[in-house]
């Protein structure tokens, strides 16, 4: 009991440390704040999780090197066990810590993965691309193109480290669109 107590006022601490650059949301002002926002980061979160704690501890960073990725990117955090239970059970979040990407006030994406700033990072970077953005459903992409389409050949290297978290969100985007990879440009070169 007292090591509970005693995590919980650092915990207390570090969130005051954080500052402005992240922004503890609540249900009274979950909508408003992320309404117009191009693209926020938010992590659900509780305070007697020691993995969100963990993940709180490194978000200066995360916030910082976000900044470099995507200027316009905010952070919020919401705590689903005092000011934020309603909003957390309007997203179903039923584990913690959650990280979501939002678009507006849209959920965009959910991100899988380990919580180093690295995977964090890579998830943040795939989100703010602009082909993220546009390929948000296969309605969507028929829609710019003017007719149904059928399939997508996505040339990419898949060495890089983004690669598995932007192939899982292209399929999850498309959904019923198969998408085919191919690891080399030189298939393509004529001889």
């Amino acid at each position: 009991m007292f090591e509970f107590l005693l995590q919980f006022e650092v915990y207390n601490i570090f969130l005051i440390t954080i500052g402005a650059a992240v922004i503890e949301l609540n249900d009274e002002n979950f909508n408003a704040q992320i309404h117009n926002q191009n693209l926020s980061l938010i992590i659900f979160y509780t305070s007697w999780c020691s993995q969100c704690t963990n993940l709180l501890m490194k978000l200066p960073e995360i916030d910082r090197k976000v900044q470099n990725i995507s200027p316009t990117t905010n952070i919020f955090t919401v705590e689903c066990d005092v000011d934020g239970k309603l909003t957390c059970n309007n997203y179903q979040i039923d584990s913690y810590p959650v990280l979501k990407s939002f678009r507006g006030d849209e959920e965009y994406g959910k991100f899988e993965g380990n919580r180093d700033v690295k995977s964090i990072l890579s998830f943040m970077q795939i989100e703010a691309s602009p082909v993220a953005r546009k390929l948000v459903t296969s309605k969507i992409l028929s829609e710019s193109c003017g007719k149904k389409i059928e399939f997508v050949l996505l040339l990419v290297c898949m060495n890089n480290p983004s690669f598995t978290l932007f192939s899982s969100k292209l399929q999850k985007s498309l959904g019923e669109i198969s998408a085919f990879y191919i690891p080399s440009i030189t298939v393509l070169t004529r001889g």
